[in-house]
């Protein structure tokens, strides 16, 4: 007896056919409930075919090893007697508002409605549970599977995707975000032509090189569906397309040595995959962009705004000390910094990255045992204080190791792969989670830390248990970090992994905020936010004014370029506060003022990402505020180009018929002009060439901003 089985959110509808097995009959815009739905066509299964073709056709949200599909699978488990093909059959579903139980794994919050099919093997006992979470506020869904082996035999997982989807033949184009160490989140356009795509990361991280983040977008009406995983470890994205099925497209842990052994009585469970879809790139992304804001982000900072933060590393680097630190804390106040944090080099005998990894406490030769005083200083001063750590590694050249080599992530007889000159801590051991999580709390309670940045600068490399190790290493952190967050719900916890390295939602439901490349030249920020902003808030990224030159790419850039690429996202400094001049410090104290008045809507606006007609020159983020009655545009022109051919801007995401008064912060080329919504979008704002000879010959061409406030003063 089948059933038709519909899952509305606010705006749209997921319609789910089910009998022994489930087949996707629609997923896209809601629609109303029908009588009948045979409109929609028969059941292809079962059709004559060749011997190489798939034995069913019809789209579906799951498949199995011997259905019959000739193409990628979501689920591969083995029994206890190796048999692959276990005829899984759906059993029951039913709609509940309990969660289920992911093991260790973090998952959206917020939500009490899920719909769950559950799945038996008709020649092993396990069950297996392919779930829907759906929230009321918001058009996403959220998915994954959990398998329970109920059997007296060890099974194992070799792959288990947490989303798959099955679409209707068409031309589609994948977006997703790549890149490299200080070059993340590119925007990458992939046609999708018959065959497999796939992209994902093997080093136990998210990745800086494909992050897990992509969308699906159909090129026929411009609609996209966008997806995520909820998991900071190894992932995997595939997409197929074939002749008589259409595409597949499935995302989940990565099956890269994956071979789980799920022991008699015990579970497994997928990554939480959320997905959603719209009528446009810029309306899906807002709507993923809200989900995460709302059901992701650790909520104790769901609507906090963030401090401005100023960070030690690029300005000092290992140069600190008992004298050096308070003066600067003294000037970082005076130019309305909040938090003053001390990156690496605080510890241990750390005066370079040869050492010392793992001995978290005070560094005797820099701070003369008055590093207690140098925090007190600073909290004194009015400034919230930071610490840097990287308490998953540990260096050789440290007194930890050498009493708890044991602790260390190597193989006997196997000389450990040193990145930075440091191994891998193998937090799967329990004494390893409860040493970290001592060690913390003992620092945060000594010097009354309100900020941590959290780094991570390696990838996994020596594997043990090479079936479970990605995964139970990642689980591990995230327990590490749930415990650490609970105990002290009120710390700043941002993330780092060389950068964005681990940019992802895993992370984010504990962290507030993650750096998000170690690459602060504002030219490289720009193409870095833009891809962010795809499948991320900006309150969930870091971006901090640095020296110049560029110690990355020897660019020189003004002060103001600095700043208004940063703000776009949270704001920091990272530079030497003691060689800047009285003017130069002056100035940053009337950014930082102008910061903290717009903070709200820079911060938790909806961004939109514009461009003008000239080859993408001229690029505008705009955050908008939920009542669209005040934005702040920062908007970029990239390289000066001859006969100024840059001369209005066109700004998105403003309501109609409202009259705003517009401003620019940098200069008076828009003085209290008053317009409507309408006419900044379509006509758009005569503003020039943010270029000048000065500005170009003393910096260079390559980047020039403008900040513009708009402000409803009225209707029409």
């Amino acid at each position: 007896m089948e059933e038709i089985v519909k899952i509305n959110t606010k705006n749209t509808t997921l319609l789910l056919k089910i009998n022994d097995k489930v087949d996707l009959i629609y997923y896209g815009e809601k629609i109303y409930d029908e009588k009948d739905y045979s409109f929609l066509g028969q059941d292809i299964a079962l059709r004559k075919c060749s011997s190489a073709d798939d034995i069913d056709a019809t789209p579906s949200i799951i498949s199995f090893v011997g259905d019959g599909n000739n193409r990628e699978t979501s689920v591969h488990i083995v029994d206890g007697f190796g048999n692959a093909s276990l005829g899984f059959k759906v059993n029951r579903y039913y709609f509940t508002n309990e969660h289920l139980k992911m093991n260790g794994l973090p998952t959206a919050y917020g939500n009490e409605k899920f719909f769950v099919i559950e799945y038996k093997s008709s020649i092993s006992k396990i069950t297996l549970k392919k779930y829907f979470g759906f929230f009321d506020d918001c058009d996403v869904l959220t998915t994954g599977i959990i398998v329970e082996n109920e059997g007296d035999a060890n099974i194992f997982v070799r792959r288990l995707m947490s989303m798959q989807l099955d679409l209707i033949q068409g031309e589609y184009e994948i977006i997703s975000l790549s890149g490299s160490w200080c070059n993340e989140t590119n925007i990458n356009r992939t046609e999708l032509s018959k065959g497999v795509y796939s992209f994902g990361s093997y080093l136990g991280l998210s990745s800086n090189v494909h992050n897990p983040f992509f969308m699906i977008k159909n090129k026929s009406d411009n609609s996209c569906i966008a997806s995520n995983l909820i998991y900071s470890g190894n992932h995997k994205e595939i997409f197929e397309k074939t002749e008589l099925s259409g595409i597949r497209a499935m995302s989940g842990i990565n099956d890269y040595l994956l071979n789980y052994e799920v022991l008699p009585n015990c579970s497994f469970a997928s990554p939480e995959s959320v997905f959603v879809c719209g009528n446009s790139e810029e309306e899906t992304s807002e709507k993923m962009r809200d989900f995460v804001l709302k059901h992701i982000i650790n909520p104790n900072f769901t609507n906090k705004e963030r401090p401005i933060i100023f960070n030690s590393w690029e300005g000092l680097g290992f140069d600190i000390n008992n004298k050096s630190i308070p003066n600067l804390a003294t000037v970082a106040k005076e130019i309305g910094i909040e938090v003053f944090v001390i990156d690496d080099g605080w510890f241990g005998g750390r005066n370079d990255d040869t050492s010392s990894l793992g001995d978290w406490y005070e560094n005797e030769e820099k701070f003369n045992g008055k590093f207690c005083e140098t925090a007190k200083l600073i909290k004194e001063n009015g400034l919230k204080f930071g610490l840097w750590f990287e308490p998953e590694m540990v260096s050789k050249n440290s007194e930890f190791y050498q009493n708890h080599s044991d602790y260390a992530m190597t193989i006997d007889g196997l000389t450990p792969i040193e990145i930075r000159n440091q191994i891998v801590l193998d937090i799967t051991k329990e004494e390893v989670q409860n040493h970290l999580i001592e060690s913390l709390s003992k620092n945060i309670e000594k010097y009354g830390i309100d900020y941590i940045k959290w780094d991570c600068n390696r990838g996994l490399t020596e594997i043990r248990k090479s079936g479970s190790y990605f995964y139970d290493y990642t689980v591990s952190l995230y327990k590490i970090l749930d415990t650490i967050t609970k105990k002290y719900p009120n710390i700043i916890m941002e993330g780092c992994a060389s950068g964005g390295n681990r940019f992802d939602l895993g992370m984010l439901c504990y962290f507030s905020q993650i750096w998000a490349s170690d690459n602060t030249d504002p030219l490289v920020r720009v193409d870095t936010q833009r891809g962010l902003f795809l499948g991320y808030p900006q309150v969930s990224a870091t971006s901090h004014v640095a020296v110049s030159p560029n110690p990355h790419t020897m660019r020189k850039y003004k002060i103001s370029d600095r700043f208004a690429i940063s703000a776009v996202t949270n704001l920091g400094y990272e530079l030497n506060l003691n060689n800047l001049s009285k003017s130069e410090l002056e100035e940053i104290k009337i950014y930082n003022e102008f910061y903290k008045r717009y903070r709200k809507v820079l911060q938790f606006g909806n961004i939109t990402t514009s461009y003008e007609n000239h080859n993408d020159k001229r690029i505008i983020f705009t955050s908008v505020s939920k009542e669209k009655d005040l934005a702040v545009s920062v908007a970029v022109d990239l390289r000066c180009v001859f006969a100024g051919i840059y001369d209005r801007v066109y700004i998105n995401g403003l309501q109609d018929n409202y009259v705003y008064k517009v401003n620019s912060v940098f200069s008076d080329k828009v003085n209290n002009l008053e317009v409507t919504g309408k006419s900044i979008r379509k006509c758009g704002i005569y503003v020039g060439n943010f270029f000048t000879v000065d500005s170009a010959t003393e910096y260079n061409d390559f980047l020039a901003t403008e900040i513009f406030v708009f402000t409803k003063i009225g209707e029409v």
